[in-house]
């Protein structure tokens, strides 16, 4: 299943969207981009990264979850109230979405 049809399936309506290619991002961005958001999800491959904003957070260690090779943010990225959900896990985004 992919991003877009899940969230179609829990009839999840999409605000905004962004093309990730055309912005480019570096470590010292993530503050500014993430100002809002209290924690961000990242899943890659399989694994499930969570960063808790409110405390001091490794920026290489979050750029390195969230910032593709190319510099853009990894695809899909989703701002959902004070979280951001970053790469999609059919299992992870269950689970927050279910908690929400």
């Amino acid at each position: 299943m992919r991003a877009d049809e899940f969230l179609a399936a829990r009839r999840i309506a999409v605000r905004e969207t962004a093309d990730a290619r055309k912005e480019r991002f570096e470590k010292h961005d993530l503050r500014e981009l993430f100002k809002d958001a209290r924690r961000v999800i990242a899943v890659k491959a399989k694994k499930r990264v969570e960063f808790d904003l409110a405390r001091e957070v490794d920026l290489d260690a979050l750029a390195e979850a969230v910032i593709g090779p190319t510099g853009g943010l990894r695809a899909p990225t989703l701002m959902v109230g004070d979280a951001v959900l970053v790469g999609f896990g059919p299992e992870e985004w269950a689970a927050f979405f279910d908690a929400e």
